[in-house]
């Protein structure tokens, strides 16, 4: 019993050595990475770095040594658990206990191992106090070491400033120098400047004196400035009521012209049925002579494009061999709004002159296969006359102009003889703001308003509000009609500057307007290609690209949603618009072309944001955005644009005429610059 509690108590003592070679370890693990983590400043003295050397050395030998000693500790732990074992058997097995020699030798022998591994313990203790005291050394010589860096260090600084204070004294001199230097001269010029002073004081009483009296002209002339301009208004206003009384005056009297006319040639026929001489037998010989550009188009073969989308490709053929460069979404928008001429009765195209303006329709008609008439507004127009022509009662003949004669050769409701029934013509109303377009095209439009549906056009009673009435007595004494239809385009340009007139809102909420904004850089287009062949364009083939509303689909709940937004923020603006511009709206989504070049938007999104960009940003003009509504309006609108359709060139170019509009507090909408 005894033995085995020594050897118990050897077993303990041997464990207790396993633990403090561990802890032994750990030290000798967390030394080192002390003396890593100092490795920098090591380095400087090659004296400690081959010490280091050494110790590192010697750690990986009592590593190995641990390492040993835990694999024998490892099997010992086996022989503990059966010493264990025969403890509790010790009442069984106490008549073997005397065959056991063999066990006692192998006990015997573990016990002099043990004895042997503690004084090898012992050692090992002895050794790495030896380290401990060495790096305690090793740490002494780092801080001392850090002290005289920092001593350096203090030094390098102190010697930098007293350099420092060195130039500075240096450069003192030097302005010292350079002040005395500059003293002598300055007492001279203070002693002329003085003098110069003198003569200013006088000067500046006499001047004071005179600014005292031009303030009180001044004072005076401004208050005779605001009654001018009082006056001015005043004079304005009255004298607009007189030109509206003078045009009044003025178709009055042309009406009692005519019927005096009438009167003169019924005299005249009647006498000249007396005298034996012949009576005016065709009043509309010049009406029925077609212009030269329906002459030209009327003999072309007739196109067969395979679809909408080859028809455009052809537009852009002739583009190029033009050398002309327009943004997809330019001629998509331009060419949408041809389509939607039953609710949209014209497209207007406004910038500054020389932005291609004019070439625009011009080159697609020609791509497209449509016949074009350019009608050059002058300044004097007034009156429907000067767009339609005017019948001379002496010469019992009327005087059409290139648009009448035009007209009555595509009406195949009142002429019998048209054979451009089933051609599509364009007429551009060339700068058509150098004159009140109000005065002379006013109902002309209307009239294109009037329009019944495409389905309806051939029932004659539907058809006779759009008509044109000629002031022309026929063969039959009655009055000659002309029916604008459908396979007429109507399109028209305007310059914005000094010499033009603003359009009125009656126009500018039937049309599409789509602004030419200034060039970011100028292009050196060149002509590429050939033309393509002249080829016209039939009705027929162009009614199959033309959609109704109802087409939209499974699309036409979102386009319905966003266009009531919109109509709540211009609301919001003060110009809210009715059911005539939403159908308008509603008929531009749905006959928008299809296209691979949308910038990741979808059509439905492009379409809706042309509609903010033609339609209803040109109805803001004159806002002031600084107005508190009207700043919150222009956020919803730009947040719409730029969140919910993902257009954010259009949002930029809303801000910039935001911006511009700060100089005079109204804003004017001036286009996007694709």
């Amino acid at each position: 019993m005894t033995f085995v509690l020594d050897n118990l108590v050897l077993l303990l003592l041997i464990g207790g050595g396993i633990v403090l070679l561990t802890l032994i370890q750990t030290w000798l693990a967390y030394t080192h990475d002390k003396v890593v983590a100092n490795a920098g400043p090591i380095r400087e003295s090659e004296e400690i770095r081959v010490e280091i050397e050494h110790r590192e050395a010697k750690k990986l030998e009592l590593d190995a040594k641990i390492l040993d000693l835990d694999q024998k500790l490892t099997g010992r732990a086996e022989e503990q658990a059966q010493i264990e074992a025969l403890q509790k058997r010790k009442d069984e097995l106490t008549l073997e206990w005397n065959s056991l020699n063999e066990k006692r030798s192998e006990l015997h022998e573990f016990h002099k191992e043990s004895e042997q591994k503690q004084r090898e313990r012992v050692e090992i203790e002895t050794a790495l106090a030896k380290a401990q005291a060495e790096l305690n050394d090793i740490k002494d010589k780092l801080v001392a070491k850090e002290e005289l860096d920092r001593s350096i260090e203090a030094l390098r600084l102190a010697k930098a400033e007293a350099e420092d204070e060195l130039r500075k004294l240096n450069d003192e001199v030097s302005e010292l120098k350079q002040i005395k230097s500059d003293a002598d001269r300055l007492r001279n010029e203070t002693n002329e400047l003085r003098a110069i002073i003198s003569d200013l004081d006088r000067q500046k009483t006499s001047m004071s004196t005179e600014m005292q009296k031009l303030e009180t002209e001044t004072q005076e002339v401004v208050r005779g400035l605001a009654e001018k301009s009082s006056e001015r208004t005043e004079f304005l206003a009255q004298y607009n009521a007189e030109i509206i009384d003078r045009n009044s005056v003025l178709k009055e009297k042309d009406q009692l012209t005519a019927e005096l006319e009438v009167l003169k040639v019924l005299i005249a026929d009647e006498q000249g049925k007396r005298g034996g001489k012949k009576p005016v037998q065709d009043r509309l010989a010049k009406l029925k002579t077609s212009p030269p550009s329906v002459k030209l188009f009327e003999d072309l073969p007739e196109v067969n494009f395979l679809d909408e989308k080859s028809a455009l490709e052809n537009v852009r053929l002739q583009f190029r061999s033009e050398g002309l460069v327009y943004d997809e979404r330019v001629l998509n928008a331009f060419h949408t709004t041809m389509k939607t001429n039953e609710t949209t009765q014209m497209a207007v195209l406004a910038g500054i002159s020389g932005t291609g303006k004019s070439q625009l329709p011009r080159q697609y008609a020609t791509g497209m296969g449509i016949g074009f008439l350019q009608i050059p507004v002058q300044p004097r127009w007034d009156s429907p006359q000067d767009l339609m022509g005017f019948y001379n009662y002496i010469e019992s003949e009327f005087k059409p102009t290139d648009m009448a004669r035009a007209l009555y050769a595509m009406d195949i409701h009142n002429n019998p003889d048209a054979g451009l029934g089933d051609r599509m013509m364009m007429i551009l109303l060339d700068e058509m703001n150098l004159a009140r377009v109000e005065y002379y095209f006013s109902d002309f439009l209307s009239r294109l308003e009037s329009r019944p549906r495409r389905d309806l056009v051939a029932d004659a009673n539907k058809r006779k509000d759009a008509e044109i009435e000629l002031e022309i007595p026929d063969a039959n004494e009655e009055t000659v009609r002309l029916f604008p239809g459908f396979n007429l385009l109507f399109s028209g340009t305007m310059n914005e500057d000094e010499s033009t007139q603003s359009l009125s809102d009656k126009v500018v909420d039937r049309a599409n307007v789509l602004k030419f904004g200034a060039p970011k850089n100028f292009a050196n287009s060149r002509p590429e290609g050939d033309a393509p062949e002249p080829r016209a364009l039939s009705k027929t083939q162009w009614d199959k690209w033309v959609r109704q509303p109802e087409t939209l689909g499974s699309d036409e709940q979102f386009v319905n949603t966003k266009i009531d937004e919109m109509a709540a923020i211009m609301k919001s603006f003060g110009r809210p618009f009715g059911h005539r511009l939403r159908l308008a709206m509603k008929s531009y989504v749905a006959n928008y072309p299809e296209s691979d070049r949308y910038n990741g938007r979808k059509k439905i999104e492009t379409a809706l944001a042309d509609q903010i960009e033609i339609r209803l940003l040109p109805k803001l003009r004159g806002l002031d955005p600084e107005e508190s509504a009207i700043s919150q309006a222009f956020g919803d609108l730009s947040n719409m644009i730029k969140q919910d359709l993902g257009d954010g060139d259009l949002a930029k170019a809303v801000q910039t005429s935001i911006d511009n509009a700060a100089q005079n507090s109204q804003f004017n909408w001036s286009g996007v610059t694709r």
